[in-house]
C-alpha cells in the first residue's frame, strides 16, 4: 500500500473512530477537543479552535483549541476571518493569513504563535 493510501485509511480510521465516540453521551468541551482533535489530525494542521457565537454581546469567542495558554480569546462577530465565516456560513480558506485583509494579528501576538494559513468552517 502507498504512503496516501495509508494516509486515507488513517483518516477513515480517525473519522469513524471519533463518529463512534461522538454517539456516546459526552460533555460538548470534551466532544469539541475530539471533534478539533481530528479534524487537527485530518488536516495535518498544528492547531484548531472551535469559536461559539455569544448572542448577547455579538461576539465570538474560543471555547477549545490547541494552544489555548491565554485565558480568554473573544472579539467581535463581525471582525475576523471567523467572523467572515460566521456572517456568511461559509468555508473561509486563506492560504497566507497575514496577506489577508480581514486577518488579525493581535490574536496571534497574544497567543505567542504566527499563523501561516487558515481554514475556517461554519457550524
Amino acid at each position: 500500500m502507498s504512503e496516501d493510501q495509508n494516509f486515507t485509511a488513517d483518516i477513515l480510521w480517525r473519522i469513524l473512530d471519533v463518529t463512534r465516540q461522538l454517539s456516546k453521551p459526552v460533555e460538548l468541551n470534551d466532544m469539541l477537543v475530539q471533534v478539533v482533535d481530528a479534524a487537527r489530525d485530518v488536516l495535518r494542521a498544528e492547531r484548531g479552535t472551535v469559536f461559539l457565537y455569544d448572542s448577547g454581546n455579538h461576539e465570538l469567542f474560543a471555547e477549545v483549541g490547541t494552544g489555548l495558554e491565554v485565558e480568554e480569546i473573544r472579539f467581535p462577530a463581525d471582525q475576523g476571518i471567523a467572523g467572515i465565516c460566521a456572517r456568511t456560513c461559509r468555508i473561509v480558506n486563506v492560504p497566507d493569513a497575514y496577506s489577508h485583509k480581514g486577518f488579525n494579528p493581535d490574536i496571534d501576538k497574544k497567543m505567542g504563535y504566527r499563523t501561516r494559513c487558515l481554514t475556517v468552517c461554519p457550524k
